[in-house]
Parts: structure tokens; C-alpha cells; sequence
């Protein structure tokens, strides 16, 4: 469903130690998704296939967080 509205992870992988945050959080794994806009991964969450198979992805989370960015900077 991702590559259908265009969009990619452009990283995966183990979180393996919070350097600034709180203590008390514990990651196994990190995402970087990139949608080409904002109405893109609306739609994506907004089809019917997408919401039923995110009931399983949240009965299988104990916690996860969802963060949007926007690009400032690039080329380093």
C-alpha cells in the first residue's frame, strides 16, 4: 500500500540506545517512511484494506509512535 500512493522507507533498523529522550521508553526497531505529500498518506490510512490490517498492527505494538517532519535541510 506504501508504494502504491508513492511512497518508501528509506531506513530500517535496531534502536539500540535512546541518547536524549526518556529513560523509561524502550525501542526494538525504527521506521523512516517518505510519503511525496501529506494527502498521499492520507489516503493510503484512509482505504478500508489499510484500516483492517492495522488492527493487527496495533494488537501487535505495545507502543509505537507516529511522527510527521518536513525537510529543512539537505546535503550534508
Amino acid at each position: 500500500m506504501l508504494g502504491e500512493v508513492g511512497g518508501g522507507i528509506l531506513w530500517r533498523g535496531g534502536a539500540k540506545h535512546t541518547v536524549i529522550g526518556p529513560g523509561s521508553e524502550e525501542w526494538d526497531e525504527a521506521l523512516l517512511v517518505q510519503y511525496p505529500s501529506r494527502r498521499a498518506f492520507l489516503t493510503m490510512v484512509g482505504r478500508a484494506e489499510y484500516q483492517r490490517a492495522a488492527v493487527h498492527r496495533s494488537a501487535a505494538l505495545a507502543d509505537s509512535r507516529l511522527i510527521a517532519t518536513a525537510t529543512t535541510m539537505s546535503g550534508f
